[in-house]
């Protein structure tokens, strides 16, 4: 998997394009190397043929001159057996020059062939005949200047004779040769490598015996009867001659060149090869049944010449049907090759026209779903993927389809719930900025209240230092009262001297009077002090009724406020009543008094009721002050309890004061939820989520709905 991973990672760089472009390289490769390890091998086995064909053409040319090399060495092996030309016979002389002509034929189809053949035959066989050549030339050359020297003519057929064997023996190398460099020796076909055998083996080798038989038997002639080596050089070259007939044969009849059209030329062939046997045997039945005196040379190298034209003519044959058979495995070489190559471009045409399919396929495929992703990150919802065929990427529009189709649901759903929560967030919004409202003027009051109880807790402690004062004029009153009993019962003890006092007593009492007077001018301030709680604790009710549950509290403590105010009005009217009393009596002391000073000696009655009058007086003053007091501790107590709701309030003021930084927040987070309502509700504005006509879009199609 490692060992894919960078060629996937290439690949992902890619386009669809261009990895089916690379893949079509990767495709075109291969199939470019088989197409040309195709034709190269029809290109080497056409070239091939070619090249055995032209070595055929070199060995016909070679076949002649074989021919003419055996019809020299004939001719030279009779005259030199005869041995005429030491005799000077005219006869002679003319096949001298016809040997030399013979040659010197030779010699210029070896350089016709050097200078024709030099493009189609390697430098080794260009060496090879040009060392033939130059040998044949030296040869012709110093043969010719034996003509000229008597005692050169002596062996001058003995010569010839050696040198038309070193030529034929050239030849049949050069056929060999000439055979190697072309391929036929290494031809792999059974049928033409049995001819190739025949025109180069056994061809050749027949033709050298058959030239040695003429020698020996000619010699034979000549030296007038066999001895022991000339017979068994007799019948060795006859031995051979069979077998090597036996052996041409046997290439001839092979199964190979007869399923290959080749009875013809076998029965040719074996009727060449019956009629030198036929040679053969009457050549033995010469040597070794008839006089010999009775023998020509001139007879034995006639057969010979016939064999050696009939074995000539065979190898030719047998190259025209090897030319014909390589022309024959040339042209079917070549229409293999041709339907070969056809076939090969067929399957590649087919193999590239379904690449070029799938790549059409999978980019129609590709194009669709690109265009409906690309309308999708656009906003269009409305545009759907063609879907064709039934393959993964088909599966891939198919799911793209239905994955849009949920989106577009979701997001009409979306909408639909963005409008319902705008609504809502609108009424939140329009509830906050109520509550933020109500919290300011919620704060506002308690701030009023705050204010209200600070100012009543101010007027709780005047209320408090007013009652203490009191107190003090009360307790100055009781004294008085004291006194007043305390001189009531001197008056009684001392009636005597009450008549002498009384104007002591007339100024007492106008004293008192006034001081009574100053007791009027204490109830009203209690009075009006507790004409001032009593409002205050209506102003605490009216403003804790305005705070509803949160002013309950401050309720309870106003309405006990209301209710010791009520007590204190009481007692400072009762306080009141007692002085209007006592100021009553005041009067009607000094009236008494005044009667008194009238009748102060007889009315001892009255003195003693005045000490009980003082008395009660005294009782009422410390009632007074008992009350003044818990007035003055009420008072305290409102105070503090002012104070404590002072406190209250001011907690309360906090409390409001983080209501309403928390209606703020609240307002805030609605005015915030109301932007991402917008936000949301133009967020999904921007898809278009339902075709124009309001129906469903098309599923078979994916052309983009129109606006």
């Amino acid at each position: 998997m490692k060992l894919m991973q960078w060629g996937v990672s290439a690949m992902e760089r890619l386009a669809f394009v261009r990895k089916f472009q690379v893949l079509l390289i990767v495709f075109l490769i291969p199939l470019s190397y088989g197409l040309w390890a195709l034709c190269s091998r029809y290109n080497s086995e056409l070239n091939g043929i070619e090249k055995e064909r032209a070595g055929v053409a070199i060995l016909l040319e070679l076949v002649d001159d074989q021919a003419r090399a055996a019809s020299e060495r004939n001719l030279a092996a009779r005259w030199r057996a005869t041995d005429v030309a030491s005799r000077g016979v005219g006869n002679s002389t003319v096949d001298m020059n016809a040997w030399l002509r013979s040659q010197g034929s030779r010699l210029q189809n070896l350089q016709v062939m050097i200078t024709e053949q030099q493009t189609s035959i390697s430098k080794k066989m260009q060496d090879a005949l040009a060392d033939e050549v130059q040998q044949l030339f030296s040869d012709q050359k110093r043969l010719d200047a034996a003509r000229h020297d008597a005692q050169a003519m002596v062996s001058w057929w003995g010569d010839a004779y050696n040198a038309s064997t070193r030529a034929l023996q050239a030849v049949r190398m050069l056929s060999e040769a000439a055979a190697d460099e072309s391929g036929l020796r290494r031809d792999p076909r059974a049928d033409t490598s049995e001819q190739v055998n025949v025109v180069t083996f056994d061809g050749p080798a027949l033709n050298y015996q058959l030239t040695s038989l003429a020698s020996v038997g000619q010699g034979t002639i000549g030296s007038g009867g066999f001895n022991l080596l000339t017979r068994s050089q007799l019948r060795e070259s006859i031995a051979t001659i069979n077998a090597t007939l036996i052996a041409l044969g046997q290439s001839a009849s092979s199964d190979a060149i007869t399923l290959r059209d080749g009875a013809n030329w076998q029965q040719s062939h074996q009727t060449a090869l019956g009629r030198i046997g036929g040679l053969v045997k009457q050549l033995e039945q010469d040597f070794f049944r008839r006089d010999l005196n009775s023998l020509e040379p001139s007879n034995v190298s006639q057969r010979v010449s016939e064999a050696l034209e009939l074995s000539i003519g065979l190898q030719k044959e047998a190259l025209l049907d090897l030319d014909q058979r390589l022309a024959s495995y040339q042209q079917s070489a070549w229409h293999g090759s041709v339907v070969a190559v056809s076939l090969f471009s067929l399957t590649a045409l087919l193999a590239l026209y379904g690449v070029l399919c799938v790549q059409v396929s999978i980019r129609r495929n590709t194009v669709g779903i690109t265009r409906t992703a690309r309308s999708m990150s656009e906003g269009d919802l409305c545009s759907r993927v063609e879907v064709v065929g039934n393959d993964e990427l088909a599966h891939i529009s198919h799911a793209l389809n239905a994955a849009q189709e949920q989106l577009r649901e979701s997001l009409q759903a979306i909408s639909h719930q963005t409008r319902g929560v705008t609504a809502t967030v609108a009424v939140l919004d329009d509830h906050a900025g109520a509550s933020v409202q109500a919290a300011d003027n919620q704060r506002h009051q308690v701030a009023l209240i705050a204010a209200a109880a600070l100012e009543l807790a101010n007027t709780a402690q005047g209320v408090a230092l007013t009652c203490e004062t009191a107190v003090s004029f009360s307790s100055e009153a009781r004294n008085l009262a004291n006194e007043g009993h305390q001189q009531s019962s001197q008056t009684t003890l001392g009636m005597q001297q009450l008549t002498g006092r009384l104007d002591e007593a007339t100024a007492a009492l106008d004293s008192l009077r006034e001081r009574t007077q100053r007791i009027d001018v204490v109830v009203a301030v209690i009075k009006g002090i507790a004409d001032q709680t009593n409002l205050l604790a209506l102003n605490a009710s009216i403003e804790a009724a305005r705070a509803g549950d949160q002013g309950r509290g401050f309720a309870v403590v106003a309405d006990q406020v209301r209710e010791l105010s009520a007590k204190t009005q009481a007692s400072t009217a009762e306080i009141g009543a007692t002085i209007a009393d006592l100021q009553q009596g005041v009067r009607a002391t000094a009236s008494f008094m005044l009667t008194a000073c009238e009748q102060s000696k007889s009315d001892a009655a009255d003195v003693v009721r005045l000490g009980e009058h003082l008395k009660l007086i005294a009782g009422a003053s410390q009632q007074v002050g008992e009350m003044l007091e818990q007035i003055a501790t009420a008072a305290q107590e409102q105070a503090s309890t002012a104070e404590d709701v002072s406190a209250n309030i001011l907690r309360v003021d906090e409390a409001s004061s983080r209501i309403l930084e928390s209606a703020r927040e609240v307002n805030g987070v609605a005015v915030t939820l109301k932007q991402g309502c917008d936000a949301l509700k133009e967020n999904t504005e921007c898809f278009r989520l339902e075709h124009p006509t309001g129906g469903m879009p098309d599923t078979r199609r994916s052309a983009v709905c129109m606006p």
